[in-house]
This record gives C-alpha cells, structure tokens and sequence, in this order.
C-alpha cells in the first residue's frame, strides 16, 4: 500500500510530458481523457484520476502555444482571428482539466461528467473548426 502511494505522489508530481507537435500532445490527451472515463465513476481512482487531468491542463496549455496547420492554410487575414479562437479553446480546455483535477481531488466524482461533457463538446467544435479529419 506504501509503495502505491509513493508512486501515486511522483506521477503526481511529474510534468505532463510536453510533446514537439499539436498531434502528440491530442493523442496523448486523448489517451488520458479515455482513461478517466472509463474509472470515473471508482472513487479508489480519484488520485490516479486527478493527476491525470493535471497532465491533461498542461498538455492543453503546451498545445496553445502551437498552431494547428489548418490555421496556416488560411488566408493571411484570417489567421489572426483563427490563431486567437483557437488558443481560447484549447485554453478553454485546459481550465476545464483543471477543475475536473480539483473535483477528483475533493472527491466529488458527481461533478467530473458534466465536465467530461463540456470538454467532449469543445473538442469537437475545435475539429470542425481546425483538424476536420480528426472526426
């Protein structure tokens, strides 16, 4: 039980492994975002849950600092608009990761699927909008 819990506290601690491109860091998330779904609802699965959604915030913020090529593909005046749109949703994102983080940090599973929700809809907007061949 002791080596469970120190190994909880360092993949806790550890930083979201930042990845050089917008599709690693989505495949990652991805990965992670499955991951929780599929244990949200096993209240022995908070801790692991929780760093998790950490890793998923930090993967999104990573991702705002990158621009997908659809953007670029866009007309010279359109990129602007597309660049910010597109970094508020991945912030977007990454606020919603972190709260999902503090609701299973608290142990208020009740809250986690309307925020899985929120997030399922916000990434698909985004794929509309910047990655259609994601869907």
């Amino acid at each position: 039980m002791k080596l469970t819990v120190v190994i909880l506290g360092i993949l806790i601690s550890m930083p979201a492994m930042a990845n050089d491109t917008i599709k690693q860091d989505m495949k990652q998330i991805a990965g992670l975002f499955k991951q929780i779904a599929t244990t949200m609802g096993d209240a022995s699965k908070n801790q692991a849950n929780a760093a998790a959604a950490s890793q998923i915030a930090a993967l999104f913020q990573n991702a705002a600092g990158q621009e997908p090529d659809s953007i670029l593909k866009l007309p010279v005046g359109q990129q602007s608009a597309a660049v910010a749109d597109y970094r508020n949703m991945v912030t977007q994102e990454a606020n919603l990761a972190s709260a999902m983080a503090k609701d299973f940090a608290t142990n208020n599973n009740a809250a986690v699927g309307a925020v899985l929700q929120q997030m399922s809809d916000l990434k698909k907007e985004g794929h509309d909008k910047y990655n259609p061949q994601a869907l």
